[in-house]
This record gives structure tokens, sequence and C-alpha cells, in this order.
């Protein structure tokens, strides 16, 4: 089918009308990007991208006026490359449904472009949390040099939250802040815990005590472990099978950019439409550089709650 000039003037500003729209969705109510922090100054265009990996070492003692010996410092520097990659769906119209919205005034359906934009967030999520086999990539969840915690075993002789006493479970969450502590030689805090669904609804409402009080057990612990800097408890689905065999795992570590960061040059474009025989194509994609281990000893995984 061949357009008129004026016809394809108005299917122009009709494409851009509904890319315009979809650029403008609300993105998807998803949590990756809340939880790793961004990375800055990466282009759009490039296809890897390399960060620094930082250890330091050196203790500074206490000197004299006219002291020489001044213990010397050092950074053990290792860079690492991360490929960035192209991740696509596509959505269009065919000539007959243009044709009805050109002669018939019958509005073009916007769902398979809302689904397109949805599907590359769900995608950006994905890839962020778990990285992606078929890239030989892991993400913020099953990184296998991340540092695993020993979870104590409550009376009932099992590691879950849910049946351990509020005591038992005050443990756990120490146990998991002494392992980032004691790994970083006591040179970070960790601030936020992520959790898998069934531990943190069992937590949040729950009352801390029989008598049924005014508090639940997640607001007891943020005040028990305020002070220590462990400030950020929240839910993150991914979790409920994210440790090994399929069990459930938590997450601890330090919401910062020297800590772990997100790259994700592109999270979301539409190219011009396409012309492919009877249809009009419009492709979407996403560039994703993956997640960065900056300080890997900052975070730590806690299997079984």
């Amino acid at each position: 089918m061949i357009f008129q000039d004026s016809e394809l003037n108005k299917l122009s500003r009709l494409f851009n009308q509904i890319i315009n729209e979809t650029y403008g969705l609300e993105r998807e109510s998803l949590d990756a990007l809340s939880f790793i922090p961004p990375q800055a100054g990466i282009g759009q265009w490039l296809r890897t991208w390399t960060y620094k990996v930082l250890s330091e070492m050196g203790v500074a003692k206490l000197i004299s006026d006219y002291a020489e010996d001044l213990p010397p410092v050092s950074r053990a520097l290792e860079l690492k490359t991360n490929d960035i990659r192209e991740y696509g769906v596509s959505y269009g119209y065919s000539e007959f449904e243009l044709m009805q919205w050109l002669t018939a005034g019958i509005d073009l359906s916007r769902d398979e472009a809302e689904t397109a934009r949805r599907k590359i967030d769900e995608k950006v999520d994905e890839v962020l949390f778990v990285g992606d086999k078929d890239a030989n990539t892991t993400g913020f969840l099953n990184n296998a040099n991340v540092p695993m915690v020993v979870v104590p075993t409550g009376a009932g002789g099992g590691t879950a939250i849910r049946g351990k006493t509020l005591l038992e479970i005050i443990a756990t969450f120490q146990a998991m802040i002494d392992t980032v502590r004691n790994n970083t030689r006591r040179t970070v805090k960790a601030d936020t815990v992520l959790l898998p669904h069934d531990a943190f609804v069992y937590l949040s409402t729950t009352p801390k005590d029989e008598t049924g009080g005014d508090l639940t057990i997640l607001e007891y612990l943020k005040k028990v472990f305020a002070s220590q800097g462990l400030v950020n408890w929240k839910e993150c689905a991914k979790l409920d099978e994210a440790g090994e065999g399929g069990t459930t795992r938590a997450v601890i570590y330090k919401y910062s950019p020297s800590v772990l960061t997100r790259c994700i040059p592109i999270p979301f474009k539409q190219d011009e439409p396409q012309k492919k025989s009877l249809h009009y194509m419009v492709p979407c994609y996403a560039r994703i550089g993956g997640v960065a281990f900056k300080n890997i000893n900052a975070v730590a995984y806690a299997d079984g709650l």
C-alpha cells in the first residue's frame, strides 16, 4: 500500500505522539534502581565500561616532632571491565489499522506500546538483579564472590526468621552487621538490609511481644540497630528464591557508589517507525552495563531467612 504525502505526514505526527506518550509513562514499580546507586559519567554508546576496585593498606601511628619514620600507605588498584549489552522489543501497527485511523477516525490502541515499555523496564530490573546467563553476567543478588553470613539457628533448629524468638532474630541481624564490619576491618557500617517477602511481612506485621503492644518486631529492630547504622529495611521480591538451591536470601550492604553501582547508559529508547512488508514496526531497546562491586566486602548475603 502506498500512502500519499499528506497521509504520511499525518502518520508521522501520530507516531511521534505515541512515542512521546510511551516515553512519558511512569516506570514500573520495580526495585533495582532504588536499591543500587547509579554510575555517573558513562556515555550512551560505549561498548564497555571500566571501574576501579580499591584496597587500602596502611595504619597511622603515633609520632613525635621531627619524626621521619612515617608508615607508608598504599592502594591496591584493580581495573575491571563490564560489557554494555542491548536488550530490545518492538511494537507496531498494520497498514490496515493505519488506514482505519486515516479514513474512519478509529484511534490506534496504545496497548502494545505500553507493553513494550513495561517489558524493557522489567528486563532492566532483571539484569541488574540477577544478570544474564546468555551474556555470562551475574547481578546484585547472585554474585559468587559476595561473602556469606553464617546465619545463627534458632532453638527450633532452623535459620528462618519466622519461628525464632525475638532474641534469636536480633542475633541473626547482628551476625549480618558483624559480617560486613569484620570483612571491611571495621571501616564500613552497613546501612541497608533487603529481605525476602515472607520474612519482611512477618517482621512488619508481628507484634514485638504477646501483649500486642505498640511496636511490630520490625519497628523494634529499627530502634535497636539504628545506633549501629542499619537504618534502611526494605522488601525485595527477587530474594524469595535467590539463595542456594532456590532458598530465600537477604542482603546487607552500605548504599554508596563506593561500594556498588549500576550502569544503564540508555534505560529506554525508541527508534523511528520502520516499514516492514504490510506493517510499521517501532524498535525499542535499553543498554545495560550491569552492576559493579567496588568494595565487595561491604556486601553480604544471608540465606535461609
